[in-house]
C-alpha cells in the first residue's frame, strides 16, 4: 500500500481492500482526524490486551 499523499477520502478504497483485516478497518472512519487516530489507538490497545494480557 503506497498512497502517503493522497487525502484521506482516495485512501480509503486502498485500506477496505487490503488483505489484513487491521487495514480494513480504518475504511470504516468517515474521517482521519485526531479524534479518529485516538480513536484507533485505543482499539489496537484492547486488542493488544486480549492477546497479551499481563501475568
Amino acid at each position: 500500500m503506497s498512497c502517503p499523499n493522497r487525502p484521506f477520502s482516495e485512501k480509503k478504497q486502498t485500506y477496505s481492500t487490503s488483505n489484513l483485516e487491521l487495514n480494513k478497518q480504518v475504511a470504516k472512519y468517515q474521517t482521519w482526524n485526531q479524534e479518529s487516530i485516538a480513536q484507533r489507538a485505543q482499539t489496537l490497545a484492547d486488542q493488544a490486551i486480549k492477546i497479551w494480557p499481563k501475568p
